[in-house]
């Protein structure tokens, strides 16, 4: 009965709850119908307080009631509390008193001028005060202050940092927002969006205005897509190296990534000039891949280019000051204002454990357990439904208790105090006060207390606020620092993680991954036991993720009790001899009525013969999915591969999914990645293993954050929100946006962001938290291609305003440098039109310079190809080419006989001299005399060009490479390190391409991507698209023969495929019938059919 009473009260409270925003949305215009909502809701946590007192369930369950009941007083108070009447009042007066908070219940008699309660004087909380009670119970579910208000202009009540963005957009102002993930950012993209679908609607076609959105990859792409068609319809277009929607030039609203855009923005083309003059914003979400040592500069480009206000979004960028002086300076020069919003605090705290495993097999209930015990390991939350008798294996890690960590005590040591950094929850803060108090003499606890408790910091406050908590939270901080408590208060804090940890400290040391994967499955249902699923496990290692998730559901398996079986072998037997006569019994009366009863019987043995048994439930990670056909239509589409059907391995991971764990990685089958995403947003998977596949802006959040082993770990993980207050970002070498930890707590669904370690030691959690990485912006904006494409604007423009345009975003681009070297990248630019009139890229006439007959392929083929394309135009203008296809004899042989020469020139994967015998065997061919002649010829011209502007750039003091020890003194002369000189090398010659790269100054090496010079010609490389295209294998068979994954295979051949088609765009020109332009149209379209043909290779 206790029961019955129980799960109806918990599905009263659920169901209000799922209504409480629409009720709010009415509360807007009825307060007073509200107000009684919230008040049923009161009631029903009221009822369950009093049911978890009564039937003893233990304090977990008594004091989730009671802060149901204190969230919902404060709640209904704070909102409608001026429409209550003085018995509604007197209720939550009641209510707050049964649960111990009478001093409540006395400021609220005092603040609307009741009596005061007789029950005023019960019993207090079992927390003590009620600021206790707030901050360690009800620390998560505080009141934000965002001094929210309603704005018309949007359909949500928007935060004041929401409206300033807002205000930036209607101004049409540009716009830098940096915000926590899940802070509620992006929704300005939308905002722009409507406003220019609304422009457009309002001028009836007349002057259609255009919106682009900027994506990093290819899959944030694709996820943006089905939001925006969600909102707006088909409304919009896409453009990505892969998708050229017929209607981008059209579309009102284009989601494209930065390399497409830059295309646009340096075409000479008719339609796209036009197309960017009618861009009214441009978004570039996740600005900070502006940073990126691969990528950073086609950002740089677009955003100086785009000649619209532009919208930047960021999670965290590492030195905020100077991209935003950049952006000021851009648009400064387009005469358009810049709006800077930040906004620095996450809507959930961050609760952070480490996962300690138990030491000692469970004798009896209350002791500890081992981790077999078959009592423990039964799936799904089943160790929380039988009440298993364990302990806490997840210990909190205190962020004040890592100032104990030898590494944070050297940081402290040379760079001072971390307490500007720590960033505590609410129930730390208290943790810390109570440590504090201990730890402070018996004379001086009065004032102590007096000063800094939270009775008295919090005397003049109703309900607390997460704003108030933090400030008194960094009070406490401040006092923690302070050299009598410094050091105590951090080993006391760490104390219980160095106590649980010493056991196995050894084993972390030596290695971590090995004790995490001991204790990954452990951890996991550790998980789930206390209600933190879903999880994502990042670990930086693809083989090692895989194997987590097989060893994982290998051991679900294992657990899993064989399905009772209905029939034995006979009893099987007889039962389909049975159902055929049966049938053939029906089908004889077929003329008939038919026979019902018949019919049912058949179709109940059928159902016994052939349904498969359900999943059990208690040995599934998955919750409750909303859709179980959606789910069955993503596990569907990878169930169609062949490959997927026949390799054990893959179908042990088809079986996690419906276990509920997956694994993401870029070495997986892209359906398969998608569908892990997909199921994962349902609630189908709730446990993935993942690398940094998931680090870009991805919409997966979670309630918990899983680090695996300290593999390949570095600061750049605490880049989103960390430990300590760190704002760091990418420099070189590092890979970039790792937004790992930023995911646990997702807004709207969690009020807490749980991160775990596992296998990481507390000194390792100090390193990577304590040491702080600035942004190291040093993009070189134009090489010769992009010079090449900025010449072509200028001089196809046919009007004065548009040559004052082109000439105007040209100088945007060459003075205004994110690095802010000006001389340099100007001398790169006079450079580069050196370069290209030598090599017939570019002619002068009469004072102006235009492009020549193959100047479009350059373009064309983009800089990020270069120096690729500058050496197939030479190639193309000497007739070396020409010279090969002709040999051929016909348009099919001359594309196999070009193709190998290409494949020297574009997406080179040079071979290790270590590799497996079978894959140095996949080796490209050399190359011809003719061709090699003209590539020295090329290397020799570019080689001394930039020996020459090296030589008038200002130098730097000598460097030492590993020490970095530098001399005084004036700056060095020579190009070549001077330490490498000194064997007597000549500092102002090298010998070839791999001399020049090797042994160029340290202080010039950002600049050698200005040199169009290939390096490497002389190594062996593998011939994967040579091999592919002459079909000689199954596709299968060449990625065992080349060593390489299927996702980088796949990857490496699109960009091959995108790559020929640019090329025989601009060569194969109608009218030409040389075997050279035949040869590669033939050549593109045969590629193309084997690379879109590829699942059936």
């Amino acid at each position: 009965m206790a029961q019955a009473e129980r799960s109806t009260c918990d599905e009263g409270i659920a169901f209000i709850e799922s209504k409480l925003t629409s009720i709010d949305d009415m509360g807007l215009q009825f307060p007073t119908v509200a107000a009684k909502a919230y008040l049923f809701l009161c009631g029903k946590w009221a009822e369950a307080f009093r049911n978890a007192k009564r039937d003893r369930v233990g304090p977990t369950a008594e004091n989730a009631a009671a802060l149901g009941l204190f969230c919902a007083v404060r709640d209904v108070e704070r909102m409608y509390g001026s429409v209550l009447t003085a018995e509604q009042l007197g209720i939550l007066v009641k209510y707050l008193c049964d649960i111990g908070l009478s001093s409540l219940g006395v400021k609220l008699c005092h603040k609307y001028k009741l009596p005061a309660s007789s029950s005023s004087a019960q019993r207090e909380s079992s927390f003590g005060s009620a600021e206790r009670f707030q901050l360690n119970l009800a620390g998560y579910r505080m009141v934000r202050d965002v001094q929210s208000k309603v704005d018309p202009r949007v359909s949500f009540i928007p935060d004041r940092w929401q409206v300033d963005m807002i205000d930036a957009v209607d101004a049409r102002s540009s716009l830098l927002v940096v915000a926590p993930t899940s802070s509620g950012k992006t929704f300005v993209s939308y905002y722009c969006m409507e406003k220019v679908l609304s422009n457009n609607r309002a001028s009836a076609g007349r002057s259609l205005e255009r919106v682009v959105f900027v994506m990093p990859t290819r899959a944030l792409v694709n996820q943006t897509v089905a939001d925006i068609y969600k909102r707006y319809g088909q409304r919009f277009a896409v453009l990505t190296e892969v998708q050229d929607d017929v209607t981008s030039y059209t579309a009102e609203i284009l989601i494209t990534v930065p390399q497409c855009l830059q295309q646009r923005l340096l075409s000479n083309a008719q339609a796209d000039m036009a197309w960017v003059q009618s861009l009214r914003y441009a978004i570039f979400d996740e600005v900070h891949m502006i940073v990126d040592c691969t990528t950073g500069s086609v950002w740089e480009r677009a955003i100086a280019l785009v000649p619209c206000p532009v919208i930047c979004l960021s999670a965290t960028v590492g030195n905020v000051s100077a991209l935003h002086q950049w952006l000021q300076k851009v648009q400064d020069r387009k005469s358009m204002p810049l709006q800077f919003v930040q906004y620095s605090e996450r809507w959930n705290d961050h609760h952070y454990q480490v996962y300690v495993p138990a030491d000692a097999p469970r004798t009896a209930p209350g002791q500890s357990f081992k981790p077999d015990d078959p009592q423990w390991t039964l799936g799904s939350s089943i160790g929380a439904r039988n009440a298993v008798s364990c302990p806490d294996r997840l210990v909190d890690l205190h962020p004040v208790g890592l100032w104990a960590t030898q590494t944070a005590r050297t940081v402290i040591e040379r760079h001072g105090s971390l307490s500007g950094q720590t960033k505590l929850s609410p129930s730390e803060a208290l943790t810390l006060y109570d440590t504090l108090y201990e730890l402070t003499p018996t004379s001086e606890r009065k004032a102590f207390a007096h000063e800094f408790s939270p009775e008295t910091y919090f005397r003049g406050e109703f309900f607390i606020s997460q704003g108030s908590a933090r400030r008194w939270a960094q009070l406490l901080v401040d006092v923690a620092n302070r050299p009598q408590y410094a050091t105590k208060v951090a080993d006391k804090l760490l104390s219980p993680v160095v106590s649980g940890l010493s056991v196995v400290d050894r084993v972390i040391r030596s290695d971590s991954f090995d004790f995490a994967a001991a204790n990954f499955f452990d951890a996991i249902l550790e998980l789930d036991r206390t209600d933190k699923l879903p999880v994502i496990a990042f670990c930086l290692d693809r083989q090692r993720c895989s194997d987590l998730v097989i060893a994982t559901i290998q051991r679900l398996i294992e657990l899993t009790p064989a399905p009772k079986q209905r029939f034995t072998e006979a009893e099987r037997a007889k039962a389909k001899k049975d159902l055929i006569k049966m049938k053939e019994k029906l089908d004889k009366k077929k003329s008939k009525e038919g026979d019902e009863q018949l019919q049912e019987q058949i179709g109940a043995l059928e159902s016994a013969l052939f349904t498969e048994a359900p999943v059990d439930r208690r040995y599934v990670f998955g919750g409750v999915v909303r859709s179980s056909q959606d789910a069955e239509y993503w596990l569907n589409r990878i169930r169609r591969r062949h490959d997927w059907s026949s390799d054990p391995t893959k179908q042990l991971l088809m079986k996690g999914l419906e276990l509920g764990i997956g694994v993401h990685h870029g070495g997986m089958d892209k359906r398969y990645r998608d569908a892990v995403e997909a199921l994962f947003r349902m609630g189908h998977v709730r446990v993935c293993v993942a690398t940094t596949t998931l680090s870009v802006g991805i919409n997966m959040p979670c309630r918990t954050v899983m680090l695996v082993g300290d593999n390949q770990l570095n600061p750049l993980i605490f880049r989103q929100v960390g430990i300590f207050r760190t704002l760091v970002c990418n420099a070189p070498g590092l890979k970039p946006s790792l937004q790992m930890i930023g995911r646990a707590g997702r807004r709207g669904y969690d009020y807490v962001g749980n991160v775990l370690f596992l296998g990481i030691s507390p000194n390792r959690i100090a390193s990577l938290a304590c040491h702080q990485l600035t942004a190291v912006y040093k993009n070189v904006s134009v090489n010769s291609t992009v010079t090449a494409s900025l010449a072509g604007l200028v001089a196809s423009a046919q009007y004065e305003k548009d040559v004052r345009l082109a000439a105007q975003r040209t100088a945007i681009l060459l003075d205004c440098p994110l690095g802010g070297a000006v001389d340099v990248v100007q001398q790169v630019f006079l450079k580069s039109i050196a370069f290209l009139v030598r090599h017939r890229l570019l002619r002068p006439d009469d004072g102006k310079l235009r492009w020549t007959r193959w100047s479009a392929l350059q373009a064309a083929l983009t800089a990020e190809r270069e120096p690729g394309n500058v050496a197939l135009c030479d190639l193309i203008c000497s007739g070396v080419l020409s010279g090969i296809a002709d040999a051929a004899g016909s348009a099919e042989k001359a594309a196999t006989a070009l193709l190998p020469v290409l494949a020297h020139l574009f997406h080179r994967r040079n071979l290790s001299e270590f590799c497996a015998p079978g894959i140095k065997e996949m080796t490209l061919d050399q190359l011809p005399d003719a061709v090699s002649l003209v590539l020295k010829q090329l290397e020799v011209d570019a080689i001394a060009g930039a020996v020459q502007f090296f030589q008038r750039l200002p130098g730097k003091p000598a460097c030492l490479p590993f020490s970095r020890m530098t001399w005084p003194g004036p700056a060095p002369e020579s190009v070549r390190c001077p330490f490498n000189a000194l064997s007597g090398a000549d500092p102002g010659a090298f010998a070839s391409a791999g001399d020049f790269h090797r042994n160029i100054a340290p202080a010039l090496v950002d600049y050698i991507k200005t040199i169009p010079l290939l390096s490497d010609l002389d190594r062996p490389a593998s011939n994967y698209a040579v091999a592919f295209f002459k079909n000689d294998t199954t596709y299968t068979n060449l990625l065992k023969a080349t060593g390489m994954s299927d996702q980088t295979m796949w990857n490496s051949l699109r960009e091959w495929n995108t790559t020929l088609q640019c090329i025989a765009s601009v060569v194969s020109v109608p009218g030409d019938k040389s075997l050279l332009a035949r040869g590669l149209a033939v050549l593109s379209a045969q590629f193309n059919d084997l690379f879109t043909n590829i699942g059936s290779l």
